[in-house]
């Protein structure tokens, strides 16, 4: 079971990151929509990669403490490319607004 709730942590920690580059840019439907996704495909896929997979093969060379760099990397990059797709926050630049 301390596996299973460490392992959730992660994941939760994950999704919380995408969901801090899309800050006033998506409705809560699209919340409902990347979490299963993320949780049940894109996670598992990349921890596996990660500790038991080709990541983990490769002698000295992807060293991963507690499971750290997984969970950034795996949420910055579905960030980023979630930001990319929502494109800017409408009306938060605007000319002549600070």
């Amino acid at each position: 079971m301390a596996v299973w709730f460490n392992s959730w942590t992660f994941l939760i920690t994950a999704t919380t990151i995408v969901s801090g580059c899309l800050a006033e840019r998506a409705a809560f439907e699209a919340y409902l929509a990347y979490t299963p996704l993320m949780a049940g495909a894109v996670f598992p896929l990349a921890v596996h990669w990660a500790f038991n997979g080709w990541l983990s093969d490769i002698p000295c060379s992807f060293i991963d403490f507690a499971g750290g760099s997984t969970v950034h990397l795996l949420g910055g990059a579905a960030g980023l490319a979630a930001a990319l797709l929502a494109g800017p926050r409408l009306g938060r630049f605007d000319e002549g607004r600070e």
